[in-house]
């Protein structure tokens, strides 16, 4: 995940169609959140994905892990194809944040279960993402003053 400063430090080109994959949603509790998942995505082959992080006030014991999920079978099923760092007290400071992802990849995937919200923290499967793509947000332990604004857009090329 590389950070993006307002100053252009660590700056990206952001290039082609943007698509808001999870609107500024404020995630105040334990609840799993979904975002509706944006369709015919299958003919673009490489993206940035921004997180922008605002208004975090977590203690020590909150966490929030924010998955990329992509659907081989029109929604049945869903199967991370990226997890930005674990936000936690300590880390991931609000700003904006970038993954990057092609689809025609260049790692090999072996056979492999899907992941449902359990693919490691901070990684990328660069495999072809098919024809929608989703947001999850799981959170742990957040509570009582614990919030999080979170936005995530992609740049589809």
């Amino acid at each position: 995940m590389q950070h993006v400063d307002s100053q252009g430090a660590g700056s990206v080109a952001l290039r082609g169609k943007l698509y808001e994959l999870l609107e500024a949603t404020v995630i105040e509790d334990n609840t799993v959140v979904t975002s509706t998942p944006q369709l015919k995505l299958d003919k673009y082959t490489l993206a940035t994905i921004l997180l922008t992080i605002s208004a975090k006030t977590f203690d020590a014991s909150t966490t929030l892990d924010i998955y990329l999920q992509y659907s081989p079978d029109s929604g049945t099923t869903w199967d991370d194809i990226a997890h930005f760092t674990q936000i936690t007290d300590a880390a991931v400071a609000d700003g904006t944040y970038a993954l990057f992802l092609n689809a025609l990849g260049g790692s090999s995937q072996a056979d492999r279960a899907t992941r449902d919200g359990s693919l490691a923290a901070n990684s990328v499967l660069n495999i072809p993402w098919c024809n929608r793509l989703r947001v999850k947000c799981v959170g742990a332990n957040i509570s009582g003053s614990d919030t999080i604004t979170a936005l995530v857009q992609a740049y589809m090329q």
